[in-house]
């Protein structure tokens, strides 16, 4: 027998009357009794306190449970009388066996996002413990996230406690009744099976912010199963939306859920309602919040009554203050934002900017800059993408004007005769216009098209009464006129002729950066109307206006087909969402969480500043340390490199022509040349050890040279090869972390080596720290450590450097030079003896302002070559580079 009770009373101290607060529609407690209710039971139970009774009654009766009322506080006092009630009502009293089998399944409240499939499991976790003669007075699964399990207690146990006395924390909490007292209770703790285990997630409902998070994941999770097609369970009166455990973890630990986006837009009078109607899309498709402060515009304000009126946004994700917020990804859409405030805000979260006019300088802090509309500066951005603006519900022009420029003989038909199509002309200069320039270019339109006797319409939009929809609309415009920005962009995407307006100085720049026809606002007069619109209508050549030359930026609007477009969401809440799932990084051997002793100086420059921005990728943000002077990605996208067999023979034959087995001749004929260089430094010991030994080469060189070889790769079929066929001693353990176990378990791996080598490795860990480190423990005083690894400052980073940090493998987390080489291994105990450079490719010079004359010199051959070769060994010009040095002292 089972009997459910869930406990719930109104009057919580920390959130009251969470019960009843509002997800989907229904009170949060509903959603906690439908999932229960999915379990078959003798019967269900709401169990309250008098104060709360009349609240929860029309709920527990609207969902099949009956209610009883008990003590406020003792809630094992409220749970026991109502067991003895139930047992006096439905069990006799010789059905001792029975009440025997009486189990209670106690849930709370306020779990509105409950593991209820984890229940006949727990059952069957009883029966089995019960036939082994093993007694269970209490029963739950450990492990689950916190808000979603339940606890299974036998009937006549909890009664022996309670009439036993108990103290206030069990009384208030009803299970520590019998597992604080386990020399009278049988009680287990179980580990929840793999399905429901997620320890540190949580979905319980104690807080104001628990309560966010509630709807944010209820929302999530609505959404989910909408966009895959299920229907919700309808097997009550009510509306019934139970989700499965399998359904709420997988939003519990979806990227987009787990980082939670902030919206930081522009919202002042003067700067348009632009920057807030992409927070209000990005807000309703990503369920972002936004941050509206008190000062926000009155046409701000008003788009935000009418997006909540509709039901697009909701009240918990506006935000009035962020200081109690804790964002995974902060957007920041604010047109030019203040130094100090950007560095605020990093230190919170990874920081996107969007269309930022703000300097190189001030976005230093910033992780990712992202531009969608084509800025007046030249700025380093990671990406620029007008087709990241919101394109969904503009239509093609499907007829455009027809020029006629060119008289028959004994035409005498004036130009505007011939142009038989009436023009149709919008002005619209957005969500805000405060020197009423509309309402100015209107009157001098009229007079233009007059004066040209143009059959013409000429509609105004006016900041006061704006059209929704009017990017549907702007295909049936001939001719738009606005000003730089997003009308422009969509009219111009439409099909649309434009007629840009000087709105402010940057406005007029901007215009005529880009080549569209513009008029400046000290030059709107009639004439300058006339002069645009001949030219666009009749094709004429007009003194003082030249060709229109549109930048190649836009491009791609003119050739954008607008049913390739998802429809759902935005293209810029589907660049968010992939953006979410990239990873923000520190320097791999710098960062605080890796604890290397940094010196004074190094401290203060950290504390001081963000690290340097070398360069912005699409795919990555490149800085230089400034402590240790290392470049390295603090920005990556969300590609891992998996280190299988397709990296060495898929991967590799696309890189190099053949397979990494097919190119082993020549990996090993290498490997002897670096054995030559390691030899002269007279290790004191034959032994070496290769990291990232692949499929054995070097390995197979080492033996070649007298050394006695040891291997170590995370690949396990490439260890599998270098042990069975090549038949070197070798493990398979990510370096350093479980290095020394490994090694311990292989009686033939010695506890030191004399030699230990990297080829094209040491730029793969994410712990640099770490690893050096490692490397000088399991070396002997004067052992060689030797690597090779890409040069940041060699010849293809000299000639293009955004090409070289984009092109660099997303599994580079630090790229070295010779200064840093120098720096950094001194500091591990090691001295460098010699770096060796691969050949510098002169040849690949085209033009450059610094290092021409070396391709003019080496083109030239002879003398003047070989000096060309000299200099740019000098300078570490290759692409990638040798390092050898020596242990001198131990570090730990």
């Amino acid at each position: 027998m089972m009997i459910i009770i869930v406990q719930a009373r109104l009057q919580s101290s920390r959130l009251p009357h969470k019960a009843l607060l509002s997800i989907g529609n229904l009170p949060s407690i509903a959603h906690t009794l439908l999932a229960l209710k999915e379990i078959p039971a003798d019967a269900h139970f709401l169990a309250t306190d008098a104060y709360s009774y009349e609240a929860f009654l029309p709920i527990a009766k609207n969902h099949g449970y009956e209610i009883f009322s008990g003590s406020a506080d003792n809630v094992l006092e409220r749970f026991c009388l109502l067991i003895e009630e139930y047992i006096e009502k439905h069990i006799e009293k010789e059905a001792e066996k029975s009440l025997e089998n009486l189990y209670i399944v106690r849930a709370t409240g306020d779990n509105p996002f409950l593991f209820y499939e984890a229940i006949p499991e727990l059952l069957a976790k009883k029966d089995a413990i019960l036939s082994q003669g093993i007694a269970c007075d209490y029963l739950t699964f450990t492990g689950m996230p916190h808000g979603s399990g339940v606890e299974l207690l036998k009937a006549t146990s909890l009664l022996k406690a309670w009439k036993r006395g108990c103290d206030a924390y069990e009384c208030e909490h009803v299970g520590p009744a019998l597992y604080n007292h386990k020399t009278y209770f049988s009680c287990h703790f179980i580990d929840a099976p793999p399905s429901f285990y997620a320890p540190t997630l949580r979905t319980t409902i104690d807080t104001a912010e628990d309560y966010r998070r509630a709807l944010k994941l209820y929302r999530h999770l609505e959404k989910k199963r909408l966009e895959t097609g299920k229907k919700f369970l309808a097997s009550s009166p009510c509306e019934k939306k139970v989700f499965s455990a399998r359904e709420i973890l997988d939003v519990l630990n979806s990227e987009a859920f787990r980082k939670p986006l902030l919206y930081i837009a522009q919202v002042k009078k003067g700067f348009g309602t632009g920057h807030f109607r992409r927070a209000l899309m990005v807000a309703e498709e990503l369920d972002a919040s936004f941050f509206v402060p008190p000062h926000a515009s009155t046409e701000v304000k008003k788009l935000l009554e009418i997006a909540l009126s509709e039901g697009r946004i909701f009240k918990d994700q506006i935000l009035e203050s962020i200081d109690s917020f804790a964002p995974g990804l902060i957007v920041l859409d604010a047109f030019r934002t203040e130094k100090k405030e950007i560095e605020a805000l990093a230190k919170r979260a990874p920081v996107l900017a969007l269309d930022e006019a703000a300097s190189e300088k001030n976005l230093r802090a910033v992780s990712y800059v992202l531009d969608t509309i084509p800025s007046l500066k030249n700025k380093k951005n990671n990406l620029m993408d007008i087709r990241l603006l919101d394109f969904r519900s503009c239509q093609k022009k499907t007829e455009k004007i027809q020029k006629k420029t060119e008289n028959t003989q004994g035409d005498n038909k004036t130009d505007a005769e011939k142009q038989e199509k009436t023009i149709r002309f919008l002005i619209s200069l957005g969500g805000e216009d405060p020197g009423r320039l509309a309402l100015k270019a209107k009157n001098l339109l009229e007079k233009a098209v007059k004066a040209l006797q143009l059959p013409s319409e000429i509609e105004l939009l006016l900041p006061e009464n704006p059209i929704p929809s009017l990017k549907e609309r702007l295909c049936n415009y001939d001719i738009v006129i606005t000003h730089y920005g997003l009308t422009a962009f969509e009219a111009l995407a439409s099909g649309s002729e434009l007629i840009l307006l000087g709105t402010s100085k940057i406005h007029e720049k901007l215009a005529k950066k880009y080549g569209f026809y513009n008029i400046p606002k000290n030059k709107l007069n009639q004439s300058s109307f006339e002069k645009i619109i001949q030219k666009i209508v009749f094709g004429k050549k007009v003194d003082g206006l030249g060709e229109k030359n549109l930048s190649a930026v836009f491009q791609p609007l003119l050739e954008m087909d607008f049913t390739l477009l998802n429809q759902e969401k935005s293209t810029l809440s589907v660049f968010l969402l992939d953006f979410l799932e990239g990873r923000t990084l520190s320097c791999p051997l710098c960062q605080e969480d890796f604890q290397r002793k940094l010196s004074p100086v190094e401290k203060k420059l950290r504390k001081k500043r963000a690290d340097k921005v070398l360069e912005r990728c699409p795919s990555k943000t490149i800085r230089k340390c400034a402590s240790c002077s290392l470049y390295y990605p603090s920005w990556l996208s969300k590609d891992k490199t998996q280190y299988n067999e397709a990296y060495f023979f898929d991967d590799y034959k696309k890189q190099y022509g053949k397979t990494y087995l097919e190119d082993f001749s020549h990996i090993k004929a290498r490997g002897l040349a670096r054995l030559k260089e390691i030899q002269e430094l007279k290790p004191p010991q034959k032994s070496i050890l290769d990291i990232g030994c692949a499929y054995g080469p070097f390995l197979s060189a080492a033996q070649d040279a007298g050394f006695s070889p040891f291997g170590s790769d995370i690949s396990k079929k490439a260890v599998a090869y270098v042990k069975e066929k090549l038949g070197f001693p070798a493990i398979s353990a990510p370096f350093p972390q479980f290095f020394s176990s490994k090694i311990e378990a292989e009686s033939l791996f010695p506890s030191q080596f004399g030699c230990l080598t990297m080829w094209f490795v040491i730029e793969h860990f994410e712990n640099l720290d770490a690893v050096l480190k490692k490397v000088n423990a399991l070396l002997v005083i004067g052992g060689v450590f030797a690597f090779s690894t890409p040069n940041g400052r060699g010849i293809s980073m000299k000639l293009s450097k955004k090409d070289f940090f984009e092109q660099s493998p997303l599994d580079h987390f630090s790229i070295w030079h010779k200064k840093a080489a120098k720096k950094i291994l001194q500091a591990y105990g090691f001295k460098v003896q010699k770096i060796k450079i691969e050949e510098s490719h002169l040849e690949r010079i085209k033009s450059h302002r610094f290092l021409g004359f070396l391709a003019t010199w080496y083109r030239r051959g002879g003398v003047l070559k070989w000096l060309a070769v000299c200099i740019a060994n000098k300078l570490v010009l290759s692409d990638t580079f040798e390092v050898y040095c020596i242990k001198k002292r131990n570090i730990l």
